[in-house]
């Protein structure tokens, strides 16, 4: 079994704990930028956007971190090559611009996050539809909502 099969073992076993332990209530360490610089890095809320991934929560998942749900697509066809690499999945397909592109859309949007006029791009929790439900099933009025 090569490096690569066992990182990609090491990414489905992390998912899988990902999905079970809800990390914006789990003690976890806080990410050491946010914590010493008051600054939130392209990877904060990263954990709870994949948990909410997971369970299902898609809107929730981009609130916490929209770059992870962009990126995502890229790192499970890196995970298939390494199960299948006579396929199609190959990495001597990616291009050096690629990888810069990429660099480049990860720093300018932990850049743009740390802006005010950016806020929206801070990890934030949205109300989901477990809480909204029992109010709307109420009969509220429209303007309350």
């Amino acid at each position: 079994m090569g490096f690569g099969r066992v990182m990609a073992f090491l990414f489905v076993l992390g998912l899988t704990g990902l999905y079970l332990i809800n990390p914006g209530t789990a003690e976890l360490p806080p990410c050491p930028i946010h914590a010493l610089l008051n600054l939130y890095c392209p990877g904060c809320g990263s954990l709870r956007a994949l948990h909410s991934l997971l369970n299902g929560h898609i809107l929730q998942a981009w609130r916490y971190n929209p770059l992870v749900l962009c990126v995502l697509p890229i790192v499970c066809l890196g995970i298939l090559h390494e199960f299948y690499p006579h396929r199609h999945f190959s990495s001597s397909h990616i291009k050096p611009w690629i990888v810069w592109g990429l660099l480049g859309v990860t720093i300018a949007f932990g850049v743009m996050r740390n802006i005010p006029s950016f806020n929206y791009l801070i990890p934030q929790e949205i109300c989901c539809q477990q809480c909204v439900a029992p109010y709307v099933a109420q009969g509220a009025p429209s303007g309350e909502r």
